[in-house]
């Protein structure tokens, strides 16, 4: 083979390479198992409930804390006679 037609082909070959360069595999090793994936989705669904339980609990408390009658009076006002009828 001529020099050209080497230095050529060479050039082709590192154009092509360029284009397309070769990918690694991936090692297994890296991949999660099924079991992985199911803790690690539940674990974080239970750590998001918990959250979500303690701030309703907190939002009910002071809620709560608001709608208590203040003390001495009745809870329910009193009903005027033309509401009754």
């Amino acid at each position: 083979m001529s020099t050209y037609a080497k230095f050529a082909a060479e050039a082709g070959d590192q154009y092509l390479e360029s284009w397309a360069p070769a990918i690694p595999a991936a090692p297994l090793a890296d991949f999660p198992t099924a079991q992985e994936i199911v803790d690690v989705s539940f674990g974080f669904s239970q750590r998001l409930m918990k959250q979500q339980h303690n701030f309703v609990e907190k939002l009910i408390a002071a809620t709560e804390a608001r709608m208590e009658p203040p003390s001495g009076k009745s809870a329910t006002p009193a009903r005027s006679k033309s509401a009754s009828n």
